[in-house]
């Protein structure tokens, strides 16, 4: 018992530490942010804090479209754990939206631990900021973390790309390319927005635009299940690549799974699935059928069911199964 709570103790000691830190790093945060903005967007831009109010919890929107979708449970029960002691130390930044709702800018980790302590209100600092200035600078707060894994990190990086050249994701993929094979001499094909992209990772300072391009962008085209443990941060990039090889859905989710519960290396990863290829060496090509129970269990756990551009495509699929599983006329 006392063991536990010494762990305890130094484990609610060093979320409080952190609390403090961010407490007292908030306004050089916010002067911080806002030269980056100005190098980012090009253009002179002012983050003032215009006062601090107290607002209960469930009348602040939250955005979804946040960067950061995934919080560790056991950080957030720890700054819970803190705060339930020391009470909210740290800084929640809103903004108020025409109709008078405040809106969160910066802070979702902090509200959710606030929550599970049993708060009702927190104290927050209102900017004044325009909504593509709040976009920005919660992005770029959230880019600053250490603890930001490498999916969220490159959803997050496109999004500030997608705000700082006013095109579609899908744009600035292409664009991204386009700067590969130029840079690599493989296209004369030049684009004014290159310097554009460059000076935007000078700003996030995380990592070099050609490092992006080829080890962050095939992140997207992973399969959903490795995609769900990367958004979760249970896996390395570079592991969840090497796993994501794997055709098989249900080999693939084994693997997954073992790599997980038993914390395999990426070495030992590699050797599993050697070994699932000798071993399936002389085995028949797996048939249609399986291929489609496999694949439609993936389906069934995957969020394109809640994703709105990619309804129709689900209803053409269904039409299809429909009309295949139809008794010939």
């Amino acid at each position: 018992m006392a063991k536990y709570q010494a762990s305890n103790f130094l484990t609610t000691s060093s979320a409080t530490a952190q609390l403090d830190d961010e407490l007292n790093m908030a306004q050089e945060r916010i002067a911080e942010l806002e030269e980056q903005i100005q190098q980012f967007t090009g253009e002179s831009t002012s983050i003032t804090s215009v006062q601090k109010l107290v607002l209960p919890i469930s009348e602040i929107n939250r955005d979804p479209k946040q960067v950061r979708r995934w919080f560790d449970p056991e950080k957030i029960s720890s700054l819970a754990q803190a705060i339930r002691v020391n009470g909210f130390r740290g800084t929640v930044w809103v903004r108020y939206l025409p109709d008078g709702t405040p809106e969160l800018v910066a802070g979702e980790r902090r509200i959710r631990a606030a929550i599970e302590a049993g708060l009702d209100s927190i104290p927050v600092d209102v900017l004044d900021v325009d909504e593509d200035t709040a976009f920005t600078l919660g992005l770029l707060e959230n880019l600053q973390r250490e603890d930001l894994n490498a999916l969220e990190e490159t959803e997050g990086i496109l999004g500030l790309l997608t705000r700082r050249l006013h095109c579609s994701q899908e744009d600035v993929t292409s664009l991204l390319y386009q700067m590969k094979n130029f840079h690599a001499g493989k296209s004369s094909e030049s684009d004014e927005r290159f310097s554009i992209v460059e000076s935007a990772f000078g700003s996030v300072g995380r990592l070099t635009w050609l490092s992006f391009v080829t080890s962050r962008l095939p992140l997207l085209n992973l399969p959903e299940d490795v995609l769900e443990v990367l958004r979760q941060g249970q896996l390395e990039y570079t592991k969840a690549r090497a796993i994501a090889k794997v055709k098989n859905a249900w080999q693939r989710e084994s693997i997954l799974e073992a790599a997980i519960e038993e914390n395999l290396s990426l070495n030992e990863i590699r050797q599993r699935i050697l070994q699932l290829r000798i071993g399936t060496e002389d085995e028949p090509e797996i048939s249609l059928k399986q291929q489609f129970v496999d694949n439609f269990k993936r389906l069934q756990k995957s969020s394109a069911w809640k994703d709105p551009s990619k309804q129709e495509q689900l209803r053409k699929l269904i039409e299809q199964i429909q009309e295949l599983a139809s008794p010939p006329r």
